[in-house]
């Protein structure tokens, strides 16, 4: 790969991935090309009741190693995506202050989880 990942790269990248992950049961569609001052390197967003997922990527990522973490991180939320959306159906009985600490204890854990997952797993991918 030579220059910045592009959406399309990104793509193909997590489609050849996603076997390797079991989640050959999802679509992995391209999203937008999000700004280089963007917090997030990547962002996957689900649709709800189908296994349709759009894969956003932040603009610039060169560093192969850096981009298989990133996407493998990125395909991991879809193994928890249920898991959330559970927590959201039980949250939305709380109200207020307490809604919102358990949303955000829900989305820290999710996300330490996966992202400990990804240092596991990544290195046994394949490079883009």
């Amino acid at each position: 790969m030579t220059g910045p990942l592009t959406v399309r790269q990104a793509i193909t990248y997590a489609r050849r991935l996603a076997p390797l992950l079991h989640l050959s049961h999802w679509q992995i569609d391209g999203g937008d090309l999000l700004p280089a001052s963007e917090d997030d390197l990547a962002r996957i967003n689900p649709t709800y009741g189908r296994r349709l997922a759009i894969l956003s990527i932040r603009d610039g990522l060169t560093d192969p190693t850096l981009i298989r973490h990133t996407i493998c991180h990125e395909l991991l939320h879809l193994h928890l995506e249920s898991v959330v959306n559970a927590a959201g159906r039980a949250t939305s009985l709380l109200g207020g202050q307490a809604k919102w600490l358990a949303d955000e204890g829900v989305r820290e854990a999710v996300e330490q989880t996966v992202d400990k997952l990804a240092t596991l797993l990544a290195p046994g991918l394949p490079k883009p």
